[in-house]
């Protein structure tokens, strides 16, 4: 671009220029983008812990608490904020914090519907319409994500009210015991890494509920699975997987953040 004084410039001032139509350098748009970034950081963290806390509160093993998991390696499904990996259900949980959106939120869902037995939205109170009760229960029922949980001054509350928490286990209509309608074996399966799946199909053929194959490729296997296999059999040998698993980097600095908040001695 151009400006009155001729010079030809981009974001970043042109050195010899003196005038007043220079634009701004880019280091000060870079400075606020980047303590927009921190903000949107800090902000996640908080809501985070707050789920966290919430889990070990109820007794959920630390291990089975895990963050930023890819939901199939093959595509381009995304990954679950954070997964409750437990022998008798799988919990996917979704976050959205006040610098996030809603927008994805139906394509979301479906890729949580496929593979959890029990879906969370954990919502910040910038993103709930502010209106009385009533609407927000018919609100959080046109989100059809499970349970609704509202994050507020570092607090979590359900929407409804008289809702319970995916985690905690109760006789509750909303949560059946069982396997799910909407749970698709491949996609919960879809989850785990190619040693992780191969894994499985050995246990399963060794425990005689599936036959063994030769082709031992994530590609075969995992349809091979989920056609002879049933959920309930796939789902404890997928949440163990899930909690061997070797901690990532993201999830390794959470935890240390985590313990740091909580006053928890942290090896160096």
């Amino acid at each position: 671009m151009r400006h009155a004084c001729s010079h030809v410039v981009g974001f970043r001032q042109w050195p010899s220029c003196r005038c007043s139509n220079s634009v701004p350098r880019v280091d000060g748009w870079m400075h606020l983008l980047g303590k927009g970034r921190l903000r949107a950081r800090r902000r996640n963290q908080s809501l985070r812990s707050a789920v966290v806390r919430q889990l070990l509160g109820h007794g959920v093993p630390r291990e089975a608490i895990r963050h930023e998991i890819t939901f199939d390696m093959s595509s381009s499904d995304g990954r679950g904020d954070i997964i409750v990996a437990l022998d008798q259900m799988l919990i996917g949980i979704e976050l959205k914090s006040g610098s996030d959106t809603l927008d994805r939120l139906e394509m979301q869902r479906g890729r949580y519907r496929r593979r959890f037995d029990r879906l969370c939205l954990v919502i910040d109170k910038r993103l709930v319409p502010a209106e009385d009760e009533y609407w927000l229960n018919g609100w959080s029922f046109e989100l059809k994500f499970g349970s609704i949980v509202v994050f507020s001054d570092g607090d979590l509350s359900q929407i409804p009210s008289y809702s319970t928490l995916p985690w905690v286990e109760q006789d509750h209509p909303c949560f059946p015991k069982g396997p799910s309608d909407h749970q698709a074996p491949a996609a919960t399966l879809a989850l785990l890494w190619a040693n992780e799946v191969t894994d499985v199909h050995d246990r399963l053929a060794r425990d005689g509920a599936i036959e063994r194959i030769g082709n031992r490729t994530r590609c075969k296997l995992i349809p091979h699975i989920a056609e002879h296999a049933s959920i309930s059999n796939i789902r404890p040998l997928v949440a163990q997987a899930l909690r061997n698993r070797q901690p990532n980097k993201w999830e390794l600095e959470f935890w240390r953040r985590f313990d740091a908040s909580a006053g928890v001695e942290v090896a160096p």
